[in-house]
């Protein structure tokens, strides 16, 4: 929990008094017999949806050649679940969410938009973390805390297209859509 909080601090920082972003915290999903506990969404008015699962790492976290994660306690290893298949599942159920139409996008021009999703891992920011020399799928995506902004940052700035603006949905559209997806929490 305190990692959640500590996750939380730096995207209402960031973002909770923006009219182009929506924060969204403690989801629970629930499609198709499948579950999903979401941690943190922020949403943006190109429905660029950033699923963001918070884990705090006292000492900190490996991850090895295989993608294997490792936390430590007193200094010794110990292996825990991967929290980017962890993400990986959230991000599958929330894409079932919006294709099965439980909460369907918005629609611009007449089209219907369709969320673009981006998994991040957020860890303490004073945690430590061993990445291998490998390349491992999605290792990119597990970051501190503080990084969060300049991390989105970078992914706005690499992308040039220009049609991306036919995405751009109104702040009540996006306020709507949000308060449409909060609806559909199931609490445990």
């Amino acid at each position: 929990m305190k990692g959640e909080a500590e996750a939380a601090y730096e995207m209402e920082f960031h973002y909770g008094a923006s009219k182009n972003w929506i924060v969204l915290h403690d989801l629970r999903l629930e499609c198709g017999g499948r579950i999903a506990q979401i941690d943190h969404l922020l949403i943006n008015r190109f429905l660029e949806i950033y699923v963001c699962e918070s884990k705090r790492f006292s000492e900190g976290v490996a991850i090895n050649e295989q993608g294997e994660f490792a936390a430590f306690f007193g200094s010794k290893p110990y292996g825990i679940a991967s929290p980017l298949e962890q993400n990986r599942r959230h991000m599958a159920v929330l894409a079932a969410v919006f294709k099965t139409g439980q909460v369907a996008p918005p629609k611009r021009l007449g089209f219907t938009i369709t969320p673009s999703l981006h998994g991040l891992v957020l860890v303490s920011k004073t945690a430590r973390i061993s990445r291998p020399n490998a390349k491992i799928e999605g290792i990119e995506m597990v970051i501190k805390n503080d990084q969060l902004k300049a991390k989105i940052d970078r992914d706005i700035d690499k992308d040039n297209n220009i049609l991306g603006a036919a995405k751009l949905i109104g702040q009540d559209t996006l306020e709507d859509f949000a308060r449409r997806l909060a609806a559909v929490h199931e609490p445990i």
